[in-house]
């Protein structure tokens, strides 16, 4: 993500301004056990995207991201767990996806920082033969 920043950044400061979009974590909020890596990287991400936004921002690029917590996907088919049934306890793909479209219609000159995403309930189930 930082090197398609980079040279999307430029571009979009030549152009005279664009969105760039980063899609984070919930995990980029709140550390976790058993997430360690993952939330220092995604922490790290958060950090970058509020760096470059300052650094871009005169320039009229626009940089938010995307902060969502368990998105039923096949992000979990290796894993050893993944949301429960319900559908309250993971994001949909499509909340996702209509945020996006939103961010790019919005009105340019307002930006949006950042959203954070959380399902209505954190329940996992954990495979028995992952």
């Amino acid at each position: 993500q930082i090197i398609l920043c980079r040279y999307l950044s430029t571009h979009f400061k030549s152009n005279g301004g664009g969105n760039i979009i980063i899609l984070g974590s919930e995990a980029a909020l709140t550390g976790k056990k058993k997430g360690t890596l993952y939330s220092a990287a995604k922490f790290g991400l958060r950090g970058f995207a509020q760096a470059l936004r300052d650094e871009v921002g005169t320039s009229g690029v626009g940089v938010s991201i995307i902060n969502p917590g368990l998105v039923r996907t096949p992000f979990f088919d290796k894993l050893d767990f993944e949301p429960a049934d319900r559908e309250k306890n993971a994001v949909a793909p499509e909340d996702i996806a209509k945020i996006v479209l939103e961010l790019l219609d919005t009105r340019s000159g307002t930006i949006i920082d950042e959203i954070n995403l959380s399902p209505g309930s954190h329940s996992i189930n954990f495979k028995k033969n992952a």
